[in-house]
């Protein structure tokens, strides 16, 4: 008996006879979700569905980057102003930060704020927190980011302006992407305004004349900044000059082309005569 009992014993010690112990599974990352194209609200009761167009994704996904970079320096707090994004960190001493619609981006001293705080009988800024401001003042006024100094909110700056400057610069170039998108889309017929009806393409007194016309389409031309998304307008422009000018009694002759492209305003040349070009910044969308 004693032996079998030790037999036992022996077994159990050393794991025999035992289910195995699982393994716990490590976790797995979850995949960052793309943002999608399709979305859906609820308003007043009433299901809303939204379809994004490209362009707007871009710059979406790429104002969430900036929001996550400034996230890293402590700026968590998010609020929705209709014309800019206010981004504050609990620490009223950090300033805080305006992302505005355009990609542009300030960071500023935060003022002094006035809050009711949450009281045992009332809620953060509730009528009856703000009663409790009457016995302890003190613990209303905030105004840390105005007793700051300048140079260590200066140092902020620097530090968090680093920290998202790759980020808020493409946010810059995406707002770009789309508004120049949406020129090119709307220039042929206004393009057309131009050419056909003297409708000058930023506005201005009826153009009569074919010559007066001509000049606006190369000053039109000529007038884009000297950047990426200003030689896709330039390429737009030269597409509807070979398709509604050239070829007709009114063309621009070789003279013509050659006497503007010696004073032109831009390092691109004007070109009337080769194929279509797609200038793009060959890049892929991150998602």
């Amino acid at each position: 008996m004693i032996p079998l009992l030790l037999l036992l014993i022996g077994g159990a010690l050393s794991g025999e006879g035992t289910d195995p112990q699982p393994v716990p599974e490590e976790p797995v990352a979850a995949e960052e979700e793309p943002l999608e194209p399709l979305t859906t609200r609820v308003e007043d009761g009433e299901v809303i569905h939204e379809l994004w167009v490209y362009g707007d994704l871009r710059v979406e996904h790429a104002r969430e980057q900036v929001i996550e970079a400034l996230a890293d320096e402590g700026y968590t707090e998010v609020e929705d102003k209709g014309k800019y994004l206010r981004i504050r960190a609990a620490q009223p001493w950090k300033g805080e930060i305006r992302l505005y619609r355009d990609g542009w981006l300030r960071m500023k001293r935060r003022p002094v704020q006035v809050r009711g705080p949450e009281m045992p009988w009332a809620k953060e800024n509730s009528p009856l927190a703000y009663v409790g401001c009457l016995v302890y003042p003190w613990a209303c006024i905030s105004a840390g980011g105005q007793l700051v100094s300048g140079r260590k909110l200066e140092a902020q700056k620097v530090r968090t302006l680093e920290t998202a400057y790759v980020d808020v610069q493409e946010l810059g170039d995406r707002v770009a992407d789309r508004e120049t998108e949406s020129t090119v889309n709307t220039l042929p017929e206004r393009l057309e305004g131009l050419w056909y009806e003297g409708v000058p393409v930023s506005g201005g007194p009826t153009l009569d004349t074919v010559q007066e016309r001509k000049a606006a389409l190369l000053e039109f031309w000529g007038s884009r900044t000297e950047t990426l998304w200003g030689d896709r307008v330039r390429v737009a422009v030269e597409a509807f000059l070979r398709e509604e000018v050239q070829g007709t009694e009114h063309a621009f002759s070789e003279e013509e082309v050659s006497t503007f492209n010696a004073g032109r305003p831009c390092t691109r040349v004007l070109d009337l005569e080769g194929p279509w070009e797609e200038v793009t910044a060959d890049v892929e969308p991150p998602w």
